[in-house]
């Protein structure tokens, strides 16, 4: 298993299952008209993990074609039993393809680039740092209950760099 792969496990084990553990249905839902719900964030991120695992077989991945699953959203259960199928497909993932291509679409034409399996798995873990910090100030002023891990939401940089300013 690739060192990317390894981090995406451990960030999704250390900082997106300890949310669904501890949250309950009504909070994980809870919104108002400054913050979508956690719920939505979790959704999100999940999605982009599925998109990426789902294109092994045809090294293509299309972020514009995200299933969108309502229940996702909904059920921080179905969300942590979601999240354990990516950690077990991520162990499980060794023939992947080398030369990738990212689909997206821009003005209603599809844009084809050339990518590979570990920029995209990088990327995914960086877009899932600035949703877990949007999610950490949602949980730091309504749901203060809830326990975060250190260094929730901060990216891997960031962390690198307060260490080094600490000595």
């Amino acid at each position: 298993m690739n060192i990317l792969a390894q981090r995406a496990i451990e960030q999704l084990k250390t900082q997106v299952v300890p949310i669904l553990t501890q949250i309950k249905s009504e909070e994980y839902q809870w919104q108002n008209n400054l913050q979508s719900p956690i719920g939505k964030h979790i959704r999100h991120v999940i999605e982009f993990y599925q998109v990426l695992l789902l294109g092994i077989p045809t090294a293509v991945v299309n972020y514009d074609q995200r299933k969108r699953e309502p229940a996702i959203e909904k059920d921080p259960l179905y969300a942590l039993y979601t999240i354990e199928n990516i950690i077990t497909r991520l162990y499980e993932a060794v023939q992947i393809p080398t030369e990738w291509v990212l689909i997206t679409q821009e003005c209603g034409e599809d844009i084809r680039i050339a990518t590979n399996f570990e920029r995209e798995l990088l990327y995914i873990i960086e877009h899932t740092v600035h949703h877990l910090a949007i999610i950490k100030h949602s949980l730091d002023q309504h749901f203060e209950h809830i326990i975060l891990p250190e260094g929730f939401g901060v990216a891997t940089s960031t962390l690198q760099n307060m260490k080094m300013s600490t000595k």
